[in-house]
């Protein structure tokens, strides 16, 4: 995996590889794509990493929020924890590919040149583009439940690349499904992604406004859904192994909101 080891855009590295079904086999991405494999994006840690909790338990958390996230409902690619002797490798399956087959995907930031560098958007502007693109009110509930997750579970990175859209087979743009959910504290401690004007400290109400905002139908629903996730994290956390002064850490954030 070291050898493997390259960059996919990001903070973390990261590599590319075929991963059998089984998760126990992984070879290089470039070859061709074995019956019972497929693609896998495997992430390394940073020394930039969740500064005060830690390198080692950045894969156990992303695990444990992707856990966290799909149980209510946020569409998640499947994800796995890849253990060594010494560390443990948040995984996730490549939702942009079918086989060998790109599907078409276009990042939200890239639809309406928007810096991901420079917080300025809200997600208010992320529905509208939701709807005006998939002109779907279900898809539109997608991504007003992982606003929710987002907030709640203290997610802080929510810039504009870390939303895309894909192109299916009927030639219908759809929500891609989440990625890179983690706990973060986010630029200077805030949400990249404003809810709905406010950006220092989000909550519930912000996201119930939001809500109305688009006539999100089953959006008290959504919203419920996920905070008894999130109110369940340490349950996830010991699930993945995360460090007890990780999770902690994490729950003293989380019940900020």
């Amino acid at each position: 995996m070291l050898r493997l080891n390259g960059s996919s855009s990001g903070a973390r590295p990261k590599i590319v590889a075929h991963v059998s079904a089984d998760k126990k086999r992984i070879i290089h991405g470039q070859q061709e794509l074995q019956p019972d494999f497929a693609h896998w994006m495997i992430k390394f840690p940073s020394s930039q990493d969740l500064r005060d909790l830690g390198a080692r338990d950045a894969g156990a958390i992303e695990y444990a929020y992707s856990l966290m996230a799909g149980d209510p409902g946020v569409e998640m690619p499947e994800t796995h924890l890849f253990r060594t002797k010494r560390n443990k490798y948040f995984g996730t399956k490549c939702f942009d590919r079918d086989g060998d087959a790109r599907i078409h995907m276009h990042g939200l930031g890239g639809l309406i040149h928007a810096d991901h560098r420079t917080p300025s958007l809200d997600y208010d502007m992320v529905l509208r583009v939701t709807l005006a693109l998939t002109r779907n009110f279900h898809e539109a509930e997608k991504a007003y439940a992982l606003a929710c997750f987002n907030v709640l579970a203290h997610n802080r990175d929510d810039h504009v690349k870390n939303f895309s859209f894909l192109l299916n087979a009927r030639n219908e743009w759809i929500f891609a499904p989440a990625y890179d959910l983690t706990f973060s504290y986010g630029p200077g401690g805030e949400q990249s992604m404003l809810v709905m004007g406010e950006g220092r400290n989000p909550g519930a109400a912000q996201i119930q406004a939001l809500g109305k905002q688009h006539r999100i139908k089953n959006a008290e629903e959504i919203l419920a859904k996920v905070k008894t996730a999130v109110a369940n994290w340490r349950r996830y956390a010991d699930k993945t192994e995360v460090s007890q002064k990780s999770a902690k850490e994490i729950t003293d954030k989380i019940k900020l909101q």
